[in-house]
């Protein structure tokens, strides 16, 4: 009988190892499962996600759009008015060495890279001189697309000239 106990129970233990072995395998594939719900769920969300952005993003038209014949201050001379459309250009067109170009050393132009984005530019607010650096300030105006809004922007855009009287972009602001 007692031999007849420890079968029993031999038997029992070889059972809870199986049962107990199955149902780890089980949790293991719920686990495996649940994970890839979750990535098909996040993999479906990022294309939602990047949808709704371009579906956002579809009604902002980057670019420069500003009509520099309209200005007539007479800061803004022909050069910097030239200039100013280059940068602006470069920097909606994400083009990094005209962008750097248009400064008065590349330099400075590498500082600047930051600005670089999906500008909508529409005018040109405020020109003004400041007599201190002996500099000509040109306000632009426009929008800016970010991931998740449009924002209004105003840069400022310093120009200073060189001994010879050639104008170069100095800063941003």
């Amino acid at each position: 009988m007692k031999k007849n106990k420890l079968n029993i129970m031999i038997v029992m233990i070889g059972i809870l190892v199986v049962v107990s072995a199955c149902g780890n395998v089980t949790e293991e594939k719920q686990l495996e499962t649940a994970q890839n719900v979750k990535q098909e769920n996040g993999n479906r969300d990022g294309l939602q996600s990047e949808t709704t952005n371009s579906a956002f993003n579809a009604n902002f038209e980057k670019g420069v759009f500003v009509d520099f014949g309209k200005d007539n201050d007479p800061l803004l001379n022909e050069q910097i008015k030239e200039n100013l459309k280059v940068t602006l250009e470069a920097q909606t067109n994400g083009d990094k060495e005209a962008f750097r170009n248009t400064f008065k050393t590349p330099e400075t132009g590498d500082a600047y890279l930051g600005v670089i984005g999906d500008y909508k530019f529409t005018d040109i607010g405020l020109v003004q001189k400041d007599t201190t650096k002996n500099q000509i300030l040109v306000e632009v105006q426009g929008e800016l697309a970010r991931e998740t809004a449009i924002d209004s922007a105003a840069l400022t855009y310093y120009f200073a000239s060189d001994p010879d009287g050639n104008w170069s972009l100095v800063a941003i602001d």
